[in-house]
């Protein structure tokens, strides 16, 4: 709901900007409708199938040549398992992809309101010690 409003409001505000007309925003129901729209002619993409291809980092995972923790879950809207480069990761021996059932977008928390725990944030001090030492040599 805040895209299409941030867009709508976008090209109030620079009209001429994309071909899309705020009916056509307010219509659009799914990530791909909206990039197509919006997200991928504003910023130069041909469609959202470009800017998806082009704009990710999958590409560069060959080329990683530290140990790198990768954190993605199932339940994300912008990035459904099915799009996880399984192949790139298993290719390459310093990516490890920890992909869980639950943690959205950027959630990965849990625990009480009162205290939750960071999940991601505890995982990625976990991975850096196992390959880099104490958490104090990582600081």
């Amino acid at each position: 709901r805040t895209l299409r409003a941030k867009a709508i409001d976008t090209l109030g505000r620079f009209p001429g900007c994309v071909a899309a007309s705020p009916a056509d925003l307010r219509a659009a129901r799914t990530f791909a409708a909206f990039d197509g729209l919006y997200t991928a002619p504003i910023h130069g993409f041909r469609d959202a199938a470009d800017y998806w291809h082009r704009a990710s980092g999958g590409h560069y995972l060959s080329r990683i040549d530290r140990p790198m923790l990768m954190l993605s879950a199932a339940d994300d809207p912008f990035f459904p398992p099915d799009y996880v480069p399984h192949a790139a990761i298993n290719a390459n021996p310093r990516l490890t992809l920890a992909l869980t059932h639950r943690g959205g977008h950027c959630g990965f928390v849990g625990g009480p309101v009162w205290s939750p725990a960071y999940w991601a944030e505890q995982a990625a001090v976990s991975f850096l010690t196992r390959h880099f030492g104490s958490a104090a040599a990582i600081a």
